[in-house]
């Protein structure tokens, strides 16, 4: 059974939020070889517009990436919903999914979603074969107002 290019991104966003909780949470080393994970999955032209309407380069995302490292230790927990494939070419693959978030906040739990739409490229560099070219996050419209 063959699997489809929608399949290895859904694939790829799954393992990487994985790698995000872990490396959030200090749960893997501060080493590059770990951080490569991250660093060979973003294409050289990676984009990324946050929730705030901010275009983050690959370079700046992964500084921030670097820095946060061990920066959320207690109750913070990462998670994939409502994955689609929307359109899929030979070479191009978009996807749309939410990002769940659950984190203390001032002792608070809180809990956010982002909804998110990925612009996946093939790679043979890439861990699973596909490389993000492109990420745009919004806040789903239910966010409390001090998050839109």
């Amino acid at each position: 059974m063959s699997t489809s290019f929608a399949d290895l991104c859904r694939d790829e966003i799954h393992q990487l939020h994985a790698w995000f909780q872990e490396w959030f949470r200090g749960e893997c080393p501060d080493t590059e070889r770990e951080f490569a994970r991250v660093a060979s999955a973003l294409a050289g032209d990676f984009r990324l517009v946050t929730p705030a309407g901010v275009v983050e380069t690959r370079e700046t995302l992964l500084d921030k990436l670097r820095q946060a490292h061990a920066s959320r230790v207690t109750q913070f927990r990462i998670w994939i919903d409502e994955f689609e494939g929307q359109i899929e070419t030979p070479d191009l693959c978009i996807a749309t999914y939410e990002e769940w978030q659950e984190h203390t906040v001032a002792t608070k739990l809180q809990t956010t979603v982002r909804l998110s739409t990925a612009v996946f490229r093939r790679s043979d560099k890439a861990p699973l074969g596909v490389e993000w070219l492109h990420l745009h996050e919004t806040w789903r419209k239910d966010q409390p107002n001090e998050l839109r």
